[in-house]
């Protein structure tokens, strides 16, 4: 599913040309549109590419915690931690994951003033 904003760059892309393959006649105005393009796509797909990866980075983390808070809570293993110490391990990842959720989204969907 295609947003609007991508059907636009998917169209205004279709037109673009090689560097090396652009004509003397084009304007200047016309290659910094094409330029401009460009890096708005680039932007878009690295943006997409680092959402993904912290995206699985965080899910990661969270198994990783709740891995670790279910050896302690059942004690299959002699696995046991201090209630403090239980307490500092929640508090901190709730902390990481909701400061990262954060700055990812604040990113990802960044509007120009």
């Amino acid at each position: 599913m295609m947003s609007e904003v991508d059907r636009a760059l998917d169209k205004l892309s279709a037109e673009d040309t090689p560097i090396s393959d652009v004509s003397s006649d084009l304007s200047l105005d016309e290659q910094e549109r094409q330029e401009h393009i460009r890096g708005l796509r680039q932007d878009i797909d690295e943006r997409k590419h680092y959402a993904n990866h912290i995206f699985w980075f965080l899910v990661s983390y969270m198994a990783i915690v709740l891995v670790i808070l279910f050896c302690n809570g059942f004690t299959i293993f002699p696995f046991c931690l201090s209630e403090s110490i239980i307490i500092a391990l929640i508090t901190t990842t709730t902390a990481n994951i909701l400061t990262v959720f954060y700055f990812v989204v604040r990113y990802l969907f960044y509007t120009k003033p």
